[in-house]
């Protein structure tokens, strides 16, 4: 193809004019910017269909990009350079420059999924601002919306598992952009995975005849890929569309957390904040519903704790400190979770603690979690 000039093949497809539109309203919003110059953005590209078809659709249009690949030690090497290769040939067929980076994360603790993708934020944070660019785009799509929303509806989820990602959201710091800023932005929640590879296969020159294939992805002990292969297919034959309804009804889900949080901010404002944990009153908690109780909790806990061991709370062992909360008994209660800085709610008669234990305390704790003291 040698140049963006021969792409206007794709640039008159629906879902890529989408995509496009998509990315000026996300930048317009996030950065505040007005005109394509402006619009400078990383383009994480795998090799994917999803992050290829993202690739395709913005290096068709007027807006500055650089096409950006992480190479992850977890396949084989001679995979991982292919895929490298591939994305490399993109930005050459379109013109348009090419940045790469590798991650070390095998040998990492904790969930292998969760590392690589803060590990892959982190680098293309660094390669934007060592681009002077403060905006990188992800090909996340409706189809990863509603597989999500499904995987968390099987685990039990409140109403933050339901709301669809973000199309937004600040990355990171990015030193070598003057507004010291590095946005995420996912222009493709409102195309299906049909949508981007059908921009794949396009029967244009070029590289957008085909995508790189992670076998992994045929691994079906894997929950994402049997929802994938086995669930979706079926809700779409049942409801074609359902990924772009999910995604939308995602969206609505994101608004109501955000109301949600506001309640919540409001409550703990008057909140008594003593070194390393928070005092409520039981009574006043115990007035609230279930759910924001349940929040205002949550909220607490990541206040104290800074954050850290979120995902390490049970929801079961949050709905037994909620309860507990509004019951009638009025001895002291104590539910700890977590290892090494432990969180713990203390429920008495008229009060309620939130706190990071430590020191003596942490004898009393299970490092598997779950309440200590009923």
């Amino acid at each position: 193809m040698g140049s963006r000039a021969s792409s206007a093949g794709f640039s008159k497809d629906p879902a890529v004019k989408t995509i496009v539109s998509a990315h000026r309203t996300l930048t317009a919003q996030c950065a505040g910017v007005r005109c394509d110059s402006e619009r400078g953005t990383l383009v994480a590209c795998s090799g994917g269909a999803d992050s290829t078809a993202l690739a395709i659709s913005l290096a068709s249009s007027a807006i500055p990009v650089i096409l950006a690949h992480v190479v992850h030690d977890v396949r084989p090497v001679n995979e991982a350079m292919a895929d490298r290769d591939f994305v490399q040939s993109i930005a050459s067929a379109f013109g348009v420059p090419f940045v790469e980076a590798s991650i070390r994360i095998r040998e990492l603790p904790g969930n292998l999924e969760a590392n690589a993708r803060r590990a892959r934020y982190r680098v293309l944070a660094r390669l934007a601002g060592e681009s002077g660019i403060g905006i990188v785009a992800t090909g996340h799509q409706a189809d990863d919306v509603l597989e999500t929303i499904l995987m968390r509806l099987m685990r039990g989820t409140g109403p933050r598992g339901l709301m669809g990602p973000a199309s937004i959201r600040q990355l990171s710091p990015s030193p070598c952009h003057a507004p010291g800023e590095c946005w995420l932005v996912r222009p493709m929640l409102t195309v299906s995975r049909a949508d981007a590879e059908r921009i794949c296969g396009m029967d244009v020159s070029g590289p957008g005849s085909r995508w790189r294939r992670d076998v992994t992805n045929d691994d079906r002990s894997l929950l994402r890929n049997a929802v994938r292969a086995r669930i979706v297919p079926i809700m779409r034959e049942l409801a074609p569309g359902v990924e772009l309804r999910a995604a939308h009804a995602g969206g609505i889900m994101r608004d109501v957390v955000r109301l949600l949080d506001d309640r919540v901010a409001l409550f703990l404002k008057d909140a008594d904040r003593q070194s390393g944990r928070l005092k409520l009153s039981r009574r006043r908690l115990a007035d609230q519903p279930r759910l924001l109780i349940g929040e205002i909790l949550r909220c607490a806990i990541a206040e104290v704790s800074g954050g850290v061991g979120l995902d390490r709370i049970p929801a079961s062992e949050l709905r037994r400190a909620v309860g507990a909360v509004r019951d009638d008994r009025g001895d002291t209660r104590t539910f700890g979770w977590g290892s090494g800085g432990r969180i713990l709610v203390v429920i008495e008669r008229e009060l309620v603690f939130v706190e990071s234990a430590g020191g003596e305390r942490d004898s009393e704790a299970d490092c598997a979690g779950g309440a200590l003291r009923t």
